[in-house]
This record gives C-alpha cells, sequence and structure tokens, in this order.
C-alpha cells in the first residue's frame, strides 16, 4: 500500500525559490524551455504555451494514493525573480526510490543551481521518510549533468545499451 504525501509545498535554498508546479507556470516556463540546447541530450520541446499548460495540469494533479507520483518544482532565482528550470522527482513508493531529472536555462548554467535544487530536493524527501535510494538516468554525452550526478554522490549502477547511464545514490550517503 502507498504511503499517503505530506502537503506538497515550496521549498527554499539560499538563492533559490522552489515553487511547486502548477499550469500557470506555462507561460514563463515556455520561454526557459524554448531554447534549442535544452534538447541537446533530451526530447520533448513543447509545441506552444497552451501545450505545455495542459502538460503542467496534468502532472500537477493529485498523485496521493498512487504507487507513483511526480513532484516537480519550479526553479526561481530569488535575486532576479525569474523562473531558470525545474526539478522533478518521480517517486515509486513501494520501493522508496525517487529518479531525479533536471533541467536548468543554458543561461543560468555554471553557477550550480541545479545542484543547490537537487540538494535540497533529495534532503526534503529522504528526511521525509518518502525516499531511500535516488536514481537519475542520463545521456553519456551530458557531462554537465554527469558532473553533477557525481557531486551529489550518484555513482553510475547501469550503462544501457544506447546513449543512457542510469546513476544511482543510496540516501544515507547523500551529501548535505
Amino acid at each position: 500500500m502507498s504511503q499517503s504525501l505530506p502537503e506538497r509545498h515550496s521549498l527554499h535554498t539560499e538563492r533559490l525559490h522552489l515553487e511547486i508546479l502548477h499550469k500557470d507556470h506555462a507561460d514563463e516556463m515556455f520561454s526557459v524551455l524554448r531554447n534549442p540546447i535544452i534538447y541537446r541530450y533530451m526530447d520533448g520541446r513543447p509545441d506552444t504555451p497552451e501545450a505545455l499548460r495542459q502538460q503542467y495540469e496534468k502532472q500537477s494533479s493529485n498523485w496521493d494514493g498512487r504507487p507513483i507520483s511526480w513532484h516537480t518544482w519550479i526553479m526561481r532565482e530569488k535575486r532576479a525573480n525569474a523562473a531558470i528550470g525545474y526539478i522533478q522527482a518521480t517517486l515509486n513508493h513501494a520501493e522508496k526510490n525517487a529518479e531525479l531529472a533536471w533541467v536548468l536555462s543554458p543561461l543560468w548554467t555554471g553557477k550550480r543551481y541545479s545542484s543547490e535544487a537537487a540538494r535540497r530536493v533529495m534532503q526534503e524527501l529522504h528526511h521525509g521518510g518518502l525516499v531511500s535510494t535516488f536514481t537519475c538516468t542520463i545521456d553519456k554525452r551530458n557531462a554537465p549533468s554527469r558532473h553533477l550526478a557525481q557531486s551529489l554522490g550518484f555513482a553510475i549502477s547501469n550503462s544501457l545499451p544506447v546513449e543512457s547511464q542510469t546513476w544511482t545514490l543510496i540516501s544515507k550517503s547523500i551529501r548535505e
């Protein structure tokens, strides 16, 4: 039986507000996500703000009580008050596992924002007792995300026959 989730809430770091995904983020995030550099290692470029709004509406639905749930936060840089990307955790409640994914505007890379957001989300899910293992799947050519995963304490656990690798982190080794 799946664990009931605590009420979802925004998270904060020194430089970021992590806002719970809502369909109203679509217009602002469409501007962030239309940069073609983001899709060098992934698919899923939104066609229109309306398509993104529909996607966000589905993703932000109440997933409590289901065996798998999505938890997505928009990364907002505090000083600029600008959406700069998102971080998502897909929770498998039975296995106490979360697969993390992060997308950051190329305009904000190199400043460790994704690392800051990932650490905060991992702390929240681990200390809340929801997750004991984190994974992420990264394209082998995506050196920045591989370096980020390594800095967070992840290690390659499976090299798929395609372009991606699965990285795993057991919660007891989370780097705070």
